[in-house]
């Protein structure tokens, strides 16, 4: 199961990277694939079943988006997964959220 997970993942990518090439992408299509993709990353990389709750983009000279989202059934387990969508939705990283203040 879990090879066919990492199968479907990488796959996705490539077609994603192939499909971004175009200039112009807009603001949905950088919210939704960079959601996939930080799911599919949390999931297959990290074995964390990650529900998105919102997604931040920087401005387009930037090229980076921000998944905020949390571990089902854990919703004070909050993680923000970086995706450069200008380098074909690449995963730059993440971290845990302290909501401690």
């Amino acid at each position: 199961m879990r090879n066919h997970i990492k199968t479907c993942f990488f796959i996705s990518l490539v077609l994603i990277a192939g499909c971004n090439k175009e200039a112009g992408m807009d603001k949905k299509y950088i919210e939704e694939t960079a959601s996939n993709i930080a799911s599919e990353y949390m999931l297959v990389e990290e074995d964390i079943d990650f529900v998105v709750t919102d997604v931040q983009i920087t401005k387009e000279d930037v090229g980076v988006a921000f998944v905020n989202g949390y571990v089902k059934n854990e919703k004070d387990k909050k993680y923000s997964v970086m995706v450069d969508y200008r380098a074909d939705f690449e995963i730059g990283g993440y971290g845990e959220i302290d909501d401690e203040k």
